[in-house]
């Protein structure tokens, strides 16, 4: 089961985000480094997010973009939860629900008339 699941339509993308969890003392939790997202399955891709500044790189976060077809695509997270040398990996997962865009309205016209 996923941690997070989401839905967006093929011309979408959308800002993953992840809050270390606190320590069993219930301390804010940190991790090691930035995290790493990857896609798992499907078509969606991952961008780098930046910061409120635009030029520094989110390191706890990513931007899923839609692919080419609907379907679902599959993110997982991982980061390193031992702040010391060794590597301890923590993992969070993401469903992606991804749908055709639907048509936001219906136009018409009329055509010059001609006789009957």
């Amino acid at each position: 089961m996923a941690d997070v699941e989401v839905t967006m339509t093929m011309e979408e993308k959308v800002r993953l985000r992840v809050t270390p969890g606190p320590t069993p003392a219930g301390h804010p939790g940190q991790i090691d480094g930035a995290v790493q997202f990857t896609v798992t399955a499907g078509d969606c891709t991952i961008e780098p997010a930046m910061m409120d500044d635009g030029v520094t790189v989110d390191p706890l976060a990513c931007w899923v973009v839609s692919g080419p077809t609907a379907g679902d695509s599959a993110v997982l997270a991982e980061a390193d939860a031992d702040m010391g040398a060794g590597v301890v990996n923590i993992m969070a997962t993401a469903l992606v629900h991804v749908n055709h865009p639907m048509a936001a309205s219906l136009g018409m016209t009329a055509e010059a008339p001609v006789l009957k």
